[in-house]
């Protein structure tokens, strides 16, 4: 889930340089944060000509970790490589890591869980942090 204290500065991002995105921005990270990841997706592409990448970029390639995308790694790959200081980093390399976890590759999951810092996630991910890194 994406910390709430991050989605206003990007919404006021996103609306001091595209005022009439802001609203579809705001849509998609509530739809985010309800768990509508595809819905959410579908927005921030359609954004994403007239926002700034790192923003809608980062939130659809979280949307599709997510979800658990066929053929995800390569668009997530190439949005670290491009954006490796966005704020969304630890939140889709976490998501990647239970991705991982869950289709048995457990020690590229577990190296992934050692980079990550437990105050990099959510309060409410941390136990399965803790469990999963173990």
């Amino acid at each position: 889930m994406i910390r709430k204290y991050l989605i206003l500065p990007l919404a006021l991002l996103l609306s001091f340089t595209i005022p009439s995105v802001a609203d579809d921005f705001r849509q998609a990270v509530r739809l985010y944060e309800s768990s509508m990841y595809s819905r959410s997706e579908k927005i921030l592409s359609s954004l994403k000509r007239q926002c700034p990448k790192a923003e809608t970029e980062g939130f659809a390639v979280l949307s599709e970790v997510m979800m658990n995308v066929p053929g995800y790694a390569w668009r997530m790959e190439r949005f670290l490589e491009e954006e490796p200081q966005s704020v969304l980093v630890p939140q889709i390399m976490y998501a990647h890591a239970l991705n991982l976890f869950d289709e048995g590759s457990y020690r590229a999951a577990w190296t992934i869980l050692n980079d990550l810092r437990p105050k990099q996630l959510l309060k409410e991910e941390r136990p399965e942090y803790y469990f999963k890194k173990a």
